[in-house]
């Protein structure tokens, strides 16, 4: 038969066991958002094992300090590819999603500054190409007033896009039809694929065939 204090020595063999390896396993969890997860679900694993306060503790102060090894690098390795997005829609969205990837995660406001940083320089650089955009189809005959410009209407699921001079895209519930406009006076006359549109336009409104549609704002 064993002893007490057998069993006393086994019992502290088998916790070292269990502390060693759950260390062992968060230092191998890889430098990504997998990794910190892995992390926290080691630690879990590991409080549902025979180990007393003190090794649960030290096991969790050693996961915390992981995780803050892997954050750091996730955080720089994310804002270093934040440059490599490119200054476009796609790269718009690109960045924004990233952001909601990081949600929960503890360098997710660092980061946040960082891609908001980037959010801006994207938006200038598309601005700025819109309206020279813009200024180039007001020179070829668009009227100041509608070029450019988005219209939707006051239950925001349709929409008029004045892409140019020229054309127009008329959007409703997901689809979109192209079509030509002209303007004449105060009259925005769309020939569409059925039929002629009829528009008056006023104060930054467009009116007609019992619609009413607003210009958004850039």
């Amino acid at each position: 038969m064993c002893s007490g204090r057998a069993i006393v020595d086994k019992r502290l063999a088998i916790q070292q066991t269990i502390l060693g390896r759950a260390k062992r396993l968060i230092d191998q969890s890889p430098e990504n958002l997998e990794g910190l997860q892995r992390v926290g679900i080691i630690v879990a694993n590991t409080e549902k094992a025979i180990i007393n306060t003190n090794q649960l503790n030290e096991v969790r102060d050693y996961a915390r300090a992981r995780r803050q090894v892997i954050a750091d690098a996730l955080l720089e390795s994310g804002i270093a590819r934040l440059d490599t997005f490119p200054t476009t829609l796609e790269g718009l969205g690109v960045v924004r999603d990233n952001v909601n990837s990081l949600a929960g995660q503890d360098m997710r406001t660092a980061y946040i500054d960082a891609a908001s940083r980037r959010n801006d320089a994207i938006s200038a650089v598309l601005a700025q190409q819109k309206a020279e955009q813009r200024e180039k189809a007001i020179a070829a005959g668009g009227d100041p007033d509608i070029t450019g410009y988005t219209f939707v209407d006051d239950s925001d699921t349709s929409m008029l896009g004045f892409r140019d001079e020229n054309r127009v895209i008329f959007a409703v519930l997901g689809m979109k039809i192209a079509a030509d406009y002209e303007v004449s006076q105060d009259d925005v006359i769309i020939e569409g694929p059925n039929g002629t549109l009829i528009f008056t336009k006023h104060e930054g409104r467009l009116t007609g065939t019992g619609l009413t549609f607003r210009k958004q704002q850039n």
